[in-house]
């Protein structure tokens, strides 16, 4: 039995429906999508009933990485070959490292930085090169 069949429900679906009675059902849908199955029952509950909390909606988003570089400009940390953003989180280079955070250049010969953790949990900082992205001007 799947944990839906032990709580009274049919499948997922029945079960969303089930909190869409009782939540909106726009949110209910795009938490249960943020936050996948293996939430359903715990983190998606939590974020439903603490509304505007640290589980909003715009908390499970991904972020975005941006920063000012040294002459005030917007910058977002962008996919080297794509131009696509990346976002806080994201699994990148050869390495397979977890992109934390970041820091914009901070002087004219400078990539600037991005902070990293592998899967063992050793954080680094280095060029943005090393996961393969770059600061752009937003």
């Amino acid at each position: 039995m799947n944990d839906y069949i032990n709580n009274g429900f049919a499948n997922r679906r029945a079960y969303l429906d089930s909190l869409c009675a009782e939540y909106d059902r726009d949110t209910v849908l795009m938490m249960a999508e943020i936050l996948g199955p293996s939430e359903d029952f715990d983190g998606l509950v939590t974020a439903l009933e603490d509304g505007d909390s640290d589980y909003s909606i715009e908390a499970a988003m991904p972020q975005i990485l941006a920063g000012v570089d040294h002459r005030g400009r917007a910058c977002i940390l962008v996919d080297d070959k794509t131009g696509e953003p990346i976002v806080q989180n994201a699994v990148r280079g050869d390495r397979g490292l977890t992109v934390m955070g970041g820091r914009p250049p901070q002087h004219d010969a400078s990539t600037g930085r991005v902070w990293t953790i592998d899967d063992d949990g050793h954080r680094g900082e280095f060029f943005p090169t090393v996961v393969g992205a770059r600061w752009s001007h937003a």
